[in-house]
């Protein structure tokens, strides 16, 4: 990704996330060299895959080359999946950073395994599903990737985002395009 995109993506979203989706997922678009990994499974057109069958809860189905290698990328791949941020970018940057201490990388990686390129039909901010998720009865606070519950991740996606939503949705089909 050239530089000038990343500074101009952060600018857009250092004040507020949710009025510059539709303009990120246009930034997104741009092809990059050597390794595009944000837009690899990216459909004719521009749009995000659709129509995928869901993987069962607890698949790791995502190969760790495909994961986002720094912190911008993982942004890149969370906004694209409609997943925002409520708490200033730069705080959330130091999270997502810093695995030794938050439990921010191991989710957002086990959000892009689940969600597997899809979005959510409306957005839902990172720092309340890693709030939902650490909330959950028995729930571990994980710091690798393979410490992410698949099965309370998704419930604790499905909770944020009723509440956020007032919808009552019991799978992840329901909120995902």
């Amino acid at each position: 990704m050239k530089i000038w995109q990343c500074a101009m993506f952060s600018t857009l979203f250092a004040w507020s996330p949710q009025p510059c989706l539709a303009e990120a997922w246009e930034l997104a678009q741009v092809d990059t060299a050597p390794v595009d990994t944000l837009h690899k499974n990216r459909t004719p057109g521009g749009s995000p895959p659709t129509g995928s069958a869901l993987p069962e809860a607890g698949a790791k189905t995502v190969d760790a080359a495909d994961m986002p290698r720094t912190v911008d990328e993982m942004l890149l791949r969370l906004l694209a999946m409609n997943i925002t941020y409520s708490v200033p970018e730069s705080q959330l940057r130091e999270w997502l950073a810093n695995a030794e201490y938050t439990p921010y990388p191991a989710v957002a990686a086990g959000l892009v395994s689940l969600l597997q390129g899809r979005r959510l039909k409306n957005p839902l901010d990172l720092d309340v599903i890693v709030y939902d998720y650490e909330s959950s009865p028995g729930a571990q606070s994980p710091r690798r990737n393979e410490d992410v519950d698949q099965a309370i991740l998704t419930a604790a996606v499905l909770k944020g985002y009723n509440a956020r939503h007032a919808t009552s949705a019991t799978a992840l089909s329901e909120i995902i395009e």
